[in-house]
C-alpha cells in the first residue's frame, strides 16, 4: 500500500489531522489524532518481533549511535528547510 493512501485512511477515520506548516504555507504536516495515537499505543508493541529480528546483530551502543546519526541528519534537513523558506521570503 502506498503512503498517500495510508494517510487517506487514517485520515478518514479520523486517526490523522492536518496542521498547516507556519514556516512554508506550501506544506502541511500530518499528526496524529487522539484516535490515532490510541490506535498506536494499542498496536505499538506488536512489530517489536520484527524490530528484534531486524536489530538482532546490532548491539545496543551500535543502535544508539545509529539513533543519534539519525536525529543530527534531520536536525540538518530542518536547518536547511528553514534556511530555504527565509531566503524565499527575503
Amino acid at each position: 500500500m502506498s503512503i498517500g493512501r495510508v494517510i487517506a485512511v487514517l485520515q478518514r477515520h479520523g486517526r490523522l489531522v492536518e496542521h498547516a506548516d507556519l514556516a512554508d504555507a506550501r506544506r502541511t504536516r500530518l499528526w496524529l489524532s487522539d484516535a490515532g495515537l490510541a490506535l498506536f499505543t494499542a498496536i505499538g508493541t506488536l512489530p517489536s518481533g520484527r524490530e528484534a529480528q531486524l536489530f538482532g546483530g546490532i548491539s545496543a551502543a551500535e543502535r544508539a549511535l545509529a539513533e543519534q546519526m539519525m536525529d543530527r541528519l534531520i536536525a540538518a534537513l530542518q536547518r536547511s528547510e528553514s534556511d530555504r523558506a527565509r531566503l524565499r521570503r527575503a
